[in-house]
């Protein structure tokens, strides 16, 4: 039996989305063993493996990293020159793996459609940002030295099998966004575990833990959750309060200048909580930029791109359940924004444009009659775009 990835419910069974929210999430690690399943369907394989190394190019070198035995190798050595081009060399990473590298590819999710389907569905989970690294290990070796991660991670088991070794968690919500070596002495670990494909761990940031093999190679997905933290927001509602943008008093640094600076961020604060505009601005705000860095979802993209100029009033559309996207009016205009697209329209197509993307699915003609402010060419004029971005979708022509 296989699990289906894109349904959390079941990439967690049998832990509850409920439980796992109240018990594990921020809190402490999962391990989901033994659940008498063979892997995850359509995810990832290593023969999806050998098509993404073919075509992995010396300008995507950021996207790929070798480790060996705790230690970066430098890339270069596996390059090769071909005709004033330079790739990856295929012999020299097989020989590499052979010799004990770990292959990283990164950011997966940009290059795999099951896997931005992954992001995507556990996005809507989680309500932040989610990326993919791949890491394929050989037998009896290791990648990273014991680290701590800080953005959550969900370890899925996709080949083969790894030792995990978790220990305590040295800090707690990390909020630098890299890996972070630990240099300390590390004690036993709470936890030593073999992942076999279909099992799942998952790990709240700042674990320590490190991870190899023993005589078997290992293929495994790192899950990365990159949370938005209540830091930035009160970062973003900071940028609003100009008390807080002043520098603070002369020589309040080199005194003991606490009794000085009380009053002044006593006052900033009480501002900020009362001001209920600037709230609701500055989360109008991070929820932009959190849209910005969204995946672009692309689906049937030179198709959709010429269908759309043939769709007419009778033409089925719904809407993608895998779109986030948001509706806003700025200055005389209605802002749509999805992803890195934005679309301007009048003001007064707002209602029409909020009707049909409340709704699963609509032809132009068979909306409500209040909505008739527009033509009919009007409304096709507003749709086509979203119909090219890939944000509606035909059903029948």
């Amino acid at each position: 039996m296989l699990i289906n990835p894109f349904d959390f419910k079941k990439l967690i069974s049998p832990i509850t989305q409920e439980e796992f929210f109240e018990q594990y999430w921020e809190k402490k690690p999962l391990l989901l063993t033994d659940r008498h399943v063979d892997g995850y369907e359509g995810l990832l394989s290593l023969k999806d493996v050998d098509s993404l190394l073919s075509t992995l190019h010396a300008f995507d070198s950021s996207w790929i990293r070798f480790l060996n035995n705790k230690k970066e190798q430098n890339i270069g050595g596996y390059l090769m020159q071909n005709k004033m081009k330079t790739y990856l060399d295929a012999r020299k990473v097989m020989a590499g793996f052979r010799a004990g590298n770990t292959i990283v590819l990164n950011s997966l999710h940009r290059r795999s459609e099951p896997l931005k389907k992954l992001c995507e569905k556990l996005e809507d989970v989680f309500g932040h940002s989610v990326h993919v690294n791949m890491y394929l290990t050989p037998a009896d070796a290791q990648g990273f030295q014991a680290h701590y991660d800080a953005h959550d991670v969900l370890i899925l088991q996709i080949e083969g099998e790894k030792i995990w070794k978790i220990y305590d968690q040295h800090v707690q919500f990390p909020i630098v966004y890299e890996d972070t070596p630990f240099f300390d002495t590390l004690n036993a670990p709470m936890y030593e575990v073999h992942l076999k494909p279909g099992d799942l761990l998952y790990l709240p940031r700042g674990y320590v833990h490190e991870a190899l093999t023993a005589k078997e190679y290992s293929l495994h997905l790192t899950v990365g959750i990159h949370v938005v933290t209540w830091m930035d927001f009160l970062m973003e509602l900071a940028k609003e309060e100009n008390i807080l943008r002043k520098a603070l008093p002369r020589q309040v640094l080199c005194t003991n200048g606490y009794n000085q600076i009380q009053e002044e961020v006593r006052q900033a604060l009480e501002s900020l909580c009362k001001d209920q505009d600037r709230v609701e601005k500055a989360h109008t705000k991070l929820r932009k930029k959190i849209l910005e860095t969204k995946k672009s979802v692309v689906h049937e993209g030179f198709t959709a791109m010429y269908n759309a100029e043939n769709i007419t009033a009778t033409t089925m559309l719904g809407k993608r359940e895998d779109v986030e996207f948001s509706i806003s009016m700025e200055d005389e205009y209605t802002l749509i924004q999805f992803g890195e697209e934005k679309f301007s329209a009048p003001v007064h197509a707002k209602p029409f444009l909020d009707h049909i993307f409340r709704i699963s699915q609509f032809s132009v003609r068979s909306l409500p009659k209040d909505l008739d402010a527009l033509s009919e060419s009007n409304k096709l004029a507003l749709i086509r775009p979203f119909v090219r971005a890939g944000v509606l979708k035909i059903l029948t022509s």
